[in-house]
């Protein structure tokens, strides 16, 4: 009895250990949190970043062009089994959910990737400091390479 006890112990530590990493992973994106915008000669982008729980980044972003929205999507970020996933739903996929998968994390710059989507197959994010950070989508558009850079500023 003893013994099944000391490793019931023993399986409840390492299981709480493997909790606070993946927890941990997701903190180091607490950079993101907050609204972020972009203006443009065409209007304005603007992404906003909310902390759900210990596992959920929400965010949505949408483009203004004077009284008219012609681009919206709903985001997400999310933790699974010590892997983030970046999700992102948009008309034009028909509200299905995209998944990219992380690719390199590290601290101030994050990578997701999905090979298989039309475009983009990348996003990056990376923090310049505490009040700008570079959103990039990349990957083959048409047969050839092509990014788009958002260079993002902090408004709360």
């Amino acid at each position: 009895m003893k013994r099944q006890s000391i490793l019931a112990l023993l399986l409840l530590g390492a299981a709480s250990c493997d909790t606070v990493k993946q927890h941990h992973k997701l903190e180091q994106l607490n950079w993101v949190l907050g609204t972020w915008k972009m203006t443009t000669e065409e209007g304005q982008f603007i992404e906003t970043w909310t902390k759900k729980n210990d596992t959920l980044l929400q965010g949505s972003g949408f483009f203004v062009a004077g009284n008219d929205t012609p681009f919206r999507e709903e985001l997400s970020i999310i933790d699974r089994n010590d892997t983030l996933y970046y999700t992102a739903i948009t008309p034009k996929n028909e509200q299905v959910p995209v998944f990219f998968k992380e690719r390199s994390f590290q601290d101030g710059d994050i990578l997701f990737e999905n090979p298989e989507h039309d475009f983009p197959q990348q996003i990056r994010y990376k923090k310049r400091n505490d009040t700008n950070i570079i959103a990039t989508i990349s990957g083959r558009h048409e047969g050839e390479g092509h990014s788009e850079e958002f260079h993002l500023i902090k408004q709360k």
